[in-house]
C-alpha cells in the first residue's frame, strides 16, 4: 500500500515555518510509531518488521528485535528508523515499510480472516498527526 502524504507534510510547514528538514523527521516518525503501535501481535514478527528507507524503496528489512504482545515498539527498531529518517532532505521520498511477507495478508485479509489494516488506520490518523505536530511547533 502506497500512500502519499505530502499534503500533510506540506501543511505542517506553511502552518509553522519549521525547517522542511525537522517536519521530515517529526511526521514520519509520528507515522511509523503509529503504524507500529497499530500492527498486530502474535509472535512479534511482524512488528518487528518495520523499516525506514529514503529516495527508493529497500529490499526486505531484517527484524531486529520483537515486540511482545501488549508491549510497547522496541525502542531499537524507533531508533534504527530515526536514524534513517535523520538522513532525509527537501524533496526526499521517505518509504516506511513492513518487511514481514505475510503484512499484506494481514492488512487486507484472506479468504478465512479479515483485514486488520493498520496500515490504513495509520494513513487515516496522518491529517490528526499533521495537526498535532502543528499545535506542538506553535508552543516551541
Amino acid at each position: 500500500m502506497a500512500e502519499d502524504l505530502t499534503p500533510q507534510l506540506r501543511r505542517i510547514i506553511d502552518r509553522t515555518g519549521v525547517k522542511v528538514e525537522d517536519a521530515i523527521l517529526d511526521f514520519s516518525q509520528r507515522i511509523a510509531e503509529e503504524a507500529i503501535k497499530l500492527t498486530p501481535v502474535d509472535t512479534g514478527f511482524l512488528r518487528a518488521s518495520w523499516y525506514t528507507s529514503i529516495g527508493t524503496p529497500a529490499g526486505n528489512g531484517v527484524p531486529s528485535a520483537k515486540s511482545p504482545k501488549g508491549t510497547p515498539p522496541s525502542p531499537v527498531i524507533l531508533a534504527s528508523m530515526q536514524m534513517t529518517l535523520m538522513n532525509a532532505s527537501a524533496g526526499d521520498t521517505v518509504y516506511i515499510m513492513n518487511g514481514a511477507k505475510y503484512a499484506a495478508q494481514v492488512e487486507y485479509g484472506t479468504s478465512g480472516r479479515p483485514g486488520r489494516r493498520f496500515v490504513g488506520r495509520t494513513v487515516a490518523k496522518a491529517g490528526f498527526i499533521a495537526n498535532q505536530l502543528i499545535a506542538e511547533y506553535r508552543v516551541r
